[in-house]
């Protein structure tokens, strides 16, 4: 495996270079959100979450249990926000999805903003 080099400067990196790593990154981001939840998960699916966490994840029967899947995950494509929505309701939750258009930028290293601040440092001790 190579190492990365982490001592390259920020100033090493043109404009272009940047547009062809940002190229791949998503345009749109997705996530759910949850409007209600069901007083009581509906029994069915319940049970088709416990038979999946004895069957599929050996999980201990003492240590078997319903619990709402986490609502924290982004996702890069609408269909698998939608698929994690349609998870929700199966227990009889109500949501909708919500989509982030963001806008990436380029930030300076470590190495870059420790010499820039080093330099201002100089300056205003210089005057």
């Amino acid at each position: 495996m190579t190492a990365l080099n982490t001592t390259t400067e920020f100033d090493d990196y043109t404009e272009e270079d940047v547009l062809v790593v940002t190229e791949d990154l998503p345009r749109e981001l997705w996530s759910i959100v949850i409007d209600e939840y069901p007083a009581q998960p509906d029994p069915e699916a319940v049970k088709r979450f416990l038979d999946f966490q004895r069957e599929e994840q050996g999980v201990p029967a003492e240590d078997r249990g319903f619990y709402w899947p986490a609502l924290s995950r982004v996702y890069r494509s609408r269909s698998s926000a939608r698929n994690r929505l349609a998870l929700f309701e199966s227990y009889g939750a109500r949501g909708h999805l919500v989509r982030a258009r963001p806008t990436w930028e380029r930030v300076e290293s470590k190495d870059a903003t420790i010499k820039r601040l080093r330099a201002r440092v100089a300056e205003l001790e210089g005057r």
